[in-house]
């Protein structure tokens, strides 16, 4: 499975983590376990509606979420976001920031 990462997903991710060890290792763990397990993942949580079949959100503890694209045709995930569940906005009436 090949790995990519957006540059939104790289910059939330380094504001989110900076100071706190344990979430980068969290983080990086849900990112193995999801590339090894796919949607059998501890981390997985539901496709997205609304915004495209292949878009997934997987859950870090408690309010904080990533955004993926998964391609099996191509075996490739994408990783397209990561902030709270909040600032992503995925309330049924906003749009997801991707």
């Amino acid at each position: 499975m090949e790995l990519k990462f957006k540059k939104l997903f790289q910059k939330n991710a380094k504001k989110l983590v900076q100071g706190n060890e344990k979430l980068q290792e969290k983080i990086n763990h849900a990112i193995i376990d999801f590339a090894t397990h796919l949607f059998d993942s501890q981390f997985y949580r539901k496709p997205l509606r609304g915004v495209g079949k292949d878009i997934h959100e997987l859950q870090i503890g408690g309010d904080i979420r990533i955004i993926i694209e998964v391609i099996l045709i191509h075996d490739t995930i994408i990783f397209l976001n990561i902030w709270t569940h909040a600032s992503l906005e995925l309330s049924s009436k906003k749009r997801l920031k991707i």
